[in-house]
């Protein structure tokens, strides 16, 4: 769950890492930055993610207008790994059902982008809507 001091989408539930490609960064890059300061996964464990695809996201944010290439991936998290809120832009982890996630995103309680990637990954991964 994102913080609540977030500029956008404050409170938001979003994917376990996610955030910005760096300047002479690759996307995977970003993500194994992005993991690891989100959530304390090991780069070793995040280089496992699959990359499923890319959409680009144009829509209004408070303040202005966001457009976003967002890259997806599907990562199963090694046994017994629990993620830490390692930095100030996470407030909470927790685990949802295909269910209940479909839930949130009905009520709108979950990013755009984490939900466009959580859709797609579950399109492209027909257990994980289990």
């Amino acid at each position: 769950q994102r913080s609540r001091t977030k500029r956008v989408g404050p409170g938001l539930w979003d994917g376990l890492a996610a955030g910005m490609v760096g300047a002479g960064e690759t996307p995977a890059e970003a993500l194994l930055r992005e993991a690891h300061e989100e959530a304390l996964l090991p780069a070793a464990d995040a280089k496992n993610a699959r990359y499923l695809g890319s959409f680009l996201i144009s829509r209004a944010v408070s303040g202005g207008w966001m457009l976003e290439a967002s890259y997806t991936h599907d990562l199963v998290l090694p046994a017994g790994f629990e993620p830490c809120a390692a930095d100030h832009e996470v407030e909470r982890f927790a685990r949802f059902s295909a269910r209940e996630v479909l839930d949130l995103i009905a009520a709108h309680k979950v990013m755009h982008e984490a939900a466009s990637s959580l859709l797609f990954s579950m399109a492209a991964t027909p257990s994980a809507a289990d």
